[in-house]
């Protein structure tokens, strides 16, 4: 990001976006190898669905506020790098497609129509 971007926007928003992901994999870690039974495994499914809308949401905010101050010739590689990044992580939870789609529904469209 440009040094003329709002401190927050820099460092501190992507911080607390990163923390959330590294939390969401330290508990992905924890579950390698567990059994389920059909209700735990729904209610994990359910948990995943929620979890993708709170990263997903956060990355498109972050990328679409300084979106005012950022030079007018850097908006379209940026989008390009959100929607790439969209799509990558659209991809990996493919085995999931609720969650795929989801990434899809909340990231795709801002950053297309930016």
């Amino acid at each position: 990001m440009p040094a003329n971007v709002s401190p927050w926007l820099r460092f501190a928003l992507p911080a607390g976006l990163l923390a959330i992901c590294l939390v969401r994999l330290i508990q992905w870690v924890r579950l390698d190898g567990s059994e389920f039974s059909p209700e735990q495994a729904q209610r994990q499914l359910v948990r995943t669905r929620i979890v993708a809308i709170v990263p997903n949401t956060g990355f498109v905010l972050w990328i679409l506020a300084p979106f005012g101050v950022v030079d007018p010739d850097l908006r379209a590689p940026v989008a390009l790098l959100v929607f790439m990044g969209c799509v990558g992580t659209a991809y990996c939870l493919g085995s999931f497609p609720p969650a795929s789609l989801l990434t899809m529904i909340i990231a795709g469209p801002p950053i297309a129509t930016v």
